[in-house]
């Protein structure tokens, strides 16, 4: 529920109090608490969507993996995930040129030269390669 800003942590009391003393004061608003309750209603949609992401995560996996520019694909369990590229500002506003956004997280430590994508719809994923592609040559 990225989209409304709704995120959860599931962790061990201990845990919890500690991120209790750093949060927000407030809590989760109206009209997110309503699109939880919506979204909960909709597991078999949900499902579905988890699916697709899945597989279109693994397609993109795989085609980065041909590039040659890419040096690393570091695992993730998320709906996004961490690249090493050759160079990360060029490649960047390569990407940017040709209208995909990603996100440069390369001045974050241990993160020289890496983008971070987000796994996006059959079509997205489909510009993203093309364009990755075309960089490739």
């Amino acid at each position: 529920m990225a989209g409304v800003r709704l995120g959860m942590c599931f962790a061990h009391p201990d845990i919890i109090a500690l991120m209790n003393k750093v949060k927000a004061p407030y809590n989760i608003n109206v009209l997110t608490q309503q699109a939880v309750m919506k979204r909960l209603e909709e597991q078999g949609i949900v499902q579905q969507q988890v699916q697709q992401i899945l597989q279109e995560k693994e397609r993109l996996l795989t085609e980065l993996s041909s590039l040659s520019f890419v040096k690393t694909l570091y695992p993730s369990h998320a709906n996004f995930f961490l690249v090493k590229v050759d160079s990360s500002k060029k490649r960047y506003q390569e990407l940017i040129d040709r209208g995909i956004v990603v996100r440069n997280p390369s001045k974050n430590h241990n993160c020289a030269n890496t983008l971070r994508i987000t796994v996006g719809t059959k079509e997205e994923n489909n510009a993203l390669i093309s364009a990755l592609r075309t960089m490739d040559m």
